[in-house]
């Protein structure tokens, strides 16, 4: 038996018969097989009760979609408590704010969009031949890869709407996050968080109505309770009543308003002209050395005592040492 199981939120399983499978897709070593019409194999193969769910777990097989995380759908008794763990797990509070949660959310949402792609196509389908199985299943090839870049350009034009919303660019945050709310659904996690960047940047452009209205718009309709609750907590702060303050209640700091309001230089400017006192006094010792040594000063030394008393005593000398020569 083909299984093809998909996750606990759906809360059923699809089985194929092996025949079906090979007639949606078929191989060599089922050449040799009598044709069997898919109608009548699933009349054949299954009750009445969870037709329809079987039915679009073979059109699932047949478009060629897996779910990340495939399970055993033997076991009832094993299958019951685990899906009763999930479920107990699913209900625990702040199960689905973390990040590994919001991944397998936004997962569980695309997983379901295509569920219903698939019905709608189902339903489009009248024969069983295998050329409309073939389209069908490129159809819902092409649908899952054009939501794919889809969702990619939302979270391009999404980081840009954040950074713009950082750098004081309230208008451009306006457009980028505009922009990205269209290409993916509103319901979806990625939509609410989109929103909730959206109404903030409406309040930061001085666009109050479009705020509050988009938070209630949240409050109201988004299937995510963190998103809910969070667009509640920020439309709270927003119609929170401001306080009145008077002037004699202001804090006023007159050194600083002193400073600011008069004509005294700024600290880059007494700096700047530090800088050129030290140059100048720099270029002045400079010079002078240059003067030194291109000019040279002799000592006035016809005006020292000391030397005058040194000449007397060296002619004293010479004279006696003269005398006693003779």
């Amino acid at each position: 038996m083909g299984i093809l199981v998909l996750p606990a939120c759906h809360s059923f399983y699809a089985r194929v018969p092996d025949a079906l499978l090979d007639e949606c897709n078929p191989s060599p070593s089922c050449s040799g097989r009598a044709p069997i019409s898919r109608g009548a194999g699933l009349r054949n193969a299954f009750s009445r009760r969870g037709r329809r769910t079987r039915r679009l777990g073979f059109v699932l097989h047949c478009s060629g979609f897996s779910p990340d995380s495939p399970s055993n759908g033997d076991g009832d008794g094993d299958g019951e408590e685990e899906e009763q763990e999930s479920k107990a797990d699913e209900n625990a509070p702040g199960f689905w704010e973390s990040e590994e949660n919001k991944k397998k959310l936004d997962e569980i949402q695309q997983m379901q969009e295509l569920v219903a792609e698939a019905e709608r196509l189902e339903k489009e389908l009248e024969g069983d031949t295998k050329e409309r199985a073939a389209k069908f299943q490129e159809e819902l090839a092409r649908r899952a890869k054009e939501q794919a870049q889809q969702r990619k350009q939302a979270a391009v034009m999404f980081d840009l709407g954040q950074r713009a919303y950082g750098k004081g660019s309230y208008g451009k945050a306006v457009e980028f996050l505009e922009a990205a709310l269209t290409n993916v659904p509103k319901a979806s996690n990625l939509g609410g968080e989109i929103q909730i960047w959206l109404a903030m940047a409406y309040e930061a452009h001085n666009r109050h109505d479009d705020c509050i209205s988009l938070y209630k718009r949240l409050e109201s309709s988004h299937p995510n309770k963190a998103i809910r609750r969070q667009a509640a907590d920020l439309r709270y702060i927003l119609e929170a009543p401001k306080l009145k303050i008077s002037s004699n209640e202001r804090v006023t700091i007159p050194l600083i308003d002193a400073y600011s309001q008069s004509s005294q230089k700024t600290w880059s400017q007494m700096a700047r002209e530090r800088k050129q006192r030290l140059a100048s006094s720099s270029g002045k010792k400079s010079q002078k050395k240059s003067e030194d040594w291109i000019e040279w000063n002799p000592p006035k030394w016809e005006k020292s005592p000391y030397f005058w008393v040194a000449v007397t005593v060296w002619l004293t000398l010479a004279g006696i040492s003269l005398m006693f020569q003779d």
